[in-house]
C-alpha cells in the first residue's frame, strides 16, 4: 500500500478505554487515520 492512498474498508476489534469494541473504517469519514498493528502489544503473558 502506498502512503496517502485509501485503505480498503474493514471492521476490527479494538481496546478502547479498557473495553473491547468493534470499529470500522467507515466510523471515521473524511478523517486521516493512522493504522498501527503490533501483535505482541496486547499479550498478557
Amino acid at each position: 500500500m502506498i502512503v496517502g492512498s485509501n485503505a480498503p474498508g474493514f471492521t476490527a476489534n479494538a481496546l478502547i478505554n479498557g473495553q473491547m469494541k468493534s470499529i470500522s473504517l467507515s466510523d471515521f469519514p473524511g478523517k486521516w487515520i493512522l493504522l498501527f498493528f503490533y501483535s505482541g502489544d496486547f499479550s498478557f503473558v
